[in-house]
């Protein structure tokens, strides 16, 4: 428990031996040099990360986007994927081997044939396949 007594007799340890004190004040401006330094370049980690999961589900959602077009029927298409929240590192040891992309958790399609019922029905077959998603969690609408 910190009361006076304790934090009267810590400040005096403290001026008994500056080499402390100085060790401590120099840990602190360390840490605030790397955090000042992170926030001056504009980058983190977790930018890093958002920017990777954005380009992966862009570049699927043009590939299931690319697909669906050639199917008859569907017309002009806009797809949104939602993903797992980033990508997952394999390590051996304290080497990493390799990653796994997040996964689809869901999808919208946006279609120009979304009014059918067949097309709808395919269209959910079509996303179901590609990105081993159960039927409702796929919502196939018409576009306007």
């Amino acid at each position: 428990m910190w009361n006076k007594q304790r934090i009267a007799e810590v400040c005096r340890a403290l001026l008994r031996k500056p080499w402390m004190l100085l060790a401590g004040a120099l840990g602190i401006a360390l840490l605030l040099a790397g955090t000042l330094g992170a926030r001056c370049t504009g980058e983190s980690d977790t930018e890093t990360v958002s920017s990777e999961s954005d380009a992966y589900r862009h570049a699927l959602e043009s590939q299931i986007a690319s697909a669906l077009a050639e199917v008859d029927g569907v017309g002009k298409v806009r797809v949104v994927l939602t993903l797992e929240s980033g990508e997952q590192y394999l390590y051996e040891g304290s080497k990493k081997v390799g990653s796994v992309p997040p996964r689809v958790l869901g999808a919208a399609v946006i279609c120009e044939g979304g009014g059918s019922d067949r097309i709808r029905r395919e269209v959910t077959d079509l996303v179901a396949a590609l990105c081993r998603l159960p039927a409702n969690r796929i919502h196939v609408a018409k576009m306007d």
